[in-house]
């Protein structure tokens, strides 16, 4: 959270404060290359939630957890450049193992959204209405949407009703630990604030239950049901700040203004600067969340990074700038250590040369 003011950090201490007021308990988040999610980057704080159910199969209580989780999520890459999606970002969760009152927990949830300026009474609600029997034959918790909501008094014109799976999740994960399926599924509210012309979704609600699945397709252990409620710290950053997109951020403007001085090119290149800033940034935090020996590589989450480090290359060359232009000016910045950005740099250089290296073994065999 390299943009965000000091501010807004207060405000997250607040609401941490409250959460553990509240009975929530603090869980550190998971590791960027967690094996839970095999060959990609941690892009939620879902495993959190799996290791708390795993030790309360059985439970009759409730369990309340919260954590602050990094967040990368490639496969919203080619959504980057629309000034609404980032490479990396932070999940602040609040988990309920086993509700007892959703509908007070959730109303909790509110009265800690209206410290972030007051944005949860000027938001619109999707929810999830069954329709297609095709796609959810048997929907879990159908209360949890238009009833809820107007139970918790929100006006019915703020409500988007939604019949896909953008409302209800579906999902599978593997647990290695015994080589069970994870399903999930159950309802979820997305929460939007509109910014001029665009609905900008900022937060969700989840009411869920996973089941493990052997290989057999049979019930292994059911878990108690599961309460998300979910917000983007930078999303709701943006939200606060009324901002559409994130290149209208200053410190964006003023990197991509300081590039074009420096570089000497033409206005006309400012969209590609600006996505060029938001996928540097993306790999500052990649950098910062991964052990030194992380690296480009050939296959898992190595290979998604040089992926993304191919990607911010290519456009460097088409404009004509290299990176260490980035890398001067980031150097500038006293929020990001010296350390990471060594680092960072070295990525580069190691994509670098194996271009190098390809076009030196192409020319060669063209020569022949």
């Amino acid at each position: 959270m390299i943009f965000l003011d000091d501010e807004f950090y207060n405000i997250i201490e607040i609401a941490k404060k409250e959460a553990v007021e509240k009975g929530f308990s603090y869980r550190e988040p998971s590791h960027l290359l967690s094996k839970f999610w095999k060959t990609n980057f941690t892009p939620s704080s879902f495993e959190i939630a799996v290791r708390e159910l795993k030790k309360n199969f059985d439970t009759k209580k409730e369990k309340k957890i919260f954590s602050i989780q990094p967040c990368v999520r490639v496969t919203d890459i080619y959504n980057i450049c629309d000034g609404l999606h980032l490479l990396y970002f932070h999940m602040f969760t609040f988990f309920v193992i086993n509700p007892q009152n959703v509908k007070e927990d959730i109303k909790w949830f509110f009265s800690l959204l209206k410290k972030f300026n007051n944005v949860v009474d000027n938001s619109f609600f999707s929810y999830y209405r069954h329709k297609y029997y095709n796609l959810v034959p048997n929907p879990l918790f159908e209360n949890f949407g238009f009833e809820l909501l107007k139970s918790l008094n929100i006006p019915t014109e703020k409500l988007i009703p939604c019949s896909g799976l953008d409302n209800y999740q579906i999902t599978y994960n593997f647990d290695s630990e015994d080589e069970s399926i994870i399903l999930t599924e159950g309802p979820r509210i997305e929460i939007f604030v509109r910014l001029e012309r665009k609905l900008i979704e900022y937060g969700t609600l989840i009411l869920s239950r996973s089941t493990w699945i052997n290989n057999g397709e049979k019930y292994k252990k059911q878990a108690p049901p599961l309460l998300a409620m979910v917000f983007g710290i930078e999303r709701i950053y943006q939200a606060i700040k009324k901002i559409e997109t994130f290149t209208n951020f200053s410190w964006i403007n003023a990197i991509k203004n300081e590039i074009i001085n420096y570089a000497e090119i033409s206005e006309l290149f400012s969209e590609q600067i600006y996505n060029l800033v938001i996928l540097m940034f993306g790999l500052l935090g990649i950098a910062q969340n991964t052990p030194a020996e992380f690296k480009p590589g050939g296959k898992g989450a190595n290979y998604e990074l040089k992926k993304l480090i191919k990607i911010v290359i290519d456009v460097l060359d088409h404009i004509g700038i290299h990176e260490n232009l980035f890398f001067e000016i980031f150097a500038k910045s006293e929020k990001i250590n010296n350390e990471i950005l060594i680092k960072l740099k070295n990525w580069f250089n190691v994509e670098r040369n194996l271009i190098s290296t390809i076009r030196l073994k192409s020319k060669n065999i063209e020569d022949e």
